[in-house]
């Protein structure tokens, strides 16, 4: 059991690619969470980090990470200024510990 799973964190990669490249990139980079297919992109608006490219249906995800409860509400999110600097996971584990602790 992951350190996630024994807080009751469930990991979920969203993405606007299609499912079948999901799989690939799933499957290549040996995670062991679920990768969801959301191509028109409706999640990056209600979560507010569409980053738009310029060019037409080329609109990407600013990378993101949120913490969301068992009601559906929004409780943490850490959005990158860059794609490459992403929260690790002992700064996600931390948030999920003090809402824990919190409630």
């Amino acid at each position: 059991m992951s350190d996630f799973e024994e807080r009751g964190v469930r990991l979920v990669a969203v993405s606007v690619d299609a499912p079948d490249k999901l799989t690939v990139m799933r499957d290549a980079s040996g995670a062991q969470f679920d990768f969801l297919s959301d191509p028109d992109g409706a999640l990056l608006d209600i979560f507010g980090v569409r980053h738009v490219d310029g060019m037409p249906d080329q609109d990407i995800a600013q990378s993101a990470v949120f913490l969301v409860d068992q009601t559906g509400t929004l409780v943490w999110k850490k959005v990158a200024e860059n794609y490459r600097v992403r929260p690790r996971p002992d700064e996600i584990l931390g948030a999920a510990d003090r809402l824990l602790n919190a409630g």
